[in-house]
């Protein structure tokens, strides 16, 4: 009984390094993705993919209004009014958004 439980708990121990090397190794693999992201990702890619979604937003049958202008990082500031044109929220590029309804 002792051996059988010995082995067992050398049988967990090694499949727990072997998770943590796969573990190890997933995450190197990430970071290296996202350095190699990073050095890709400049202000006028983020730019052009600004202007892009505002192209698609407008193009869209569901858009209510957009407005083209800057938040002062250059990218589209883009308004969204509900249905009963009584509240809408503005969001821009850096993701803050505002309410016209004082939510």
């Amino acid at each position: 009984q002792a051996e059988q439980d010995a082995a067992r708990m050398e049988f967990v121990l090694q499949k727990e390094r072997q998770e943590a090397e796969r573990k190890k190794i997933e995450a190197k693999g990430i970071s290296d993705f996202q350095q190699i992201v990073s050095q890709g990702i400049s202000p006028e890619l983020l730019k052009w993919k600004g202007i892009e979604t505002t192209q698609m937003f407008a193009e869209s049958t569901n858009t209510k209004l957009v407005i083209m202008g800057n938040d002062g990082n250059g990218l589209p500031v883009i308004l969204s009014a509900d249905g009963d044109g009584a509240s809408g929220t503005t969001t821009t590029s850096s993701g803050s958004s505002s309410s016209t309804d004082g939510s």
